[in-house]
């Protein structure tokens, strides 16, 4: 019969190096962040915190100023692009 004490424990992931303290932040973090946006997958979520959590916080302060990612994305103005083409195409 296998001790138990010999089974070894399941240690999480941990590719950033955060310490426990950093750990128990993003957890507590990507919890509130899971309230706040429900329909986005849990590892968008997770991306986004450590994308944010290992950036240097002048490129997020000019993102923040500079709007950058407000208003509609390349992809949508290209589907609105498209879908105009495709109308003018169906009219003829």
């Amino acid at each position: 019969m296998t001790d138990l004490a010999e089974i070894p424990r399941h240690e999480p992931e941990n590719p950033y190096n955060y310490t426990n303290v950093e750990l128990a932040e993003r957890k507590k973090a990507l919890r509130d962040m899971e309230k706040d946006y429900p329909n986005l997958p849990f590892g968008w979520l997770e991306m986004v915190y450590d994308w944010h959590a290992h950036q240097n916080s002048d490129v997020v302060k000019q993102i923040i100023n500079q709007k950058t990612f407000e208003g509609p994305s390349y992809y949508t103005l290209k589907n609105v692009v498209l879908a105009e083409e495709n109308e003018k195409i169906n009219k003829r």
